[in-house]
């Protein structure tokens, strides 16, 4: 989900969409038991709220 919301977030392959990257990026902190993706998931979220 990570990966997705990255191709989302910078349009690598698929059109740009940042809601669609933000609600990727909830899941995986929601859902996910790795500190890891989740620390990353919520660094894309503040990165795209500026």
């Amino acid at each position: 989900m990570y990966s997705l919301g990255l191709a989302y977030m910078n349009g690598a392959g698929i059109n740009q969409d940042q809601q669609k990257a933000l609600d990727l990026f909830y899941k995986v902190i929601q859902k996910n038991d790795n500190a890891d993706a989740s620390n990353a998931a919520k660094a894309a979220i503040l990165s795209l709220n500026k």
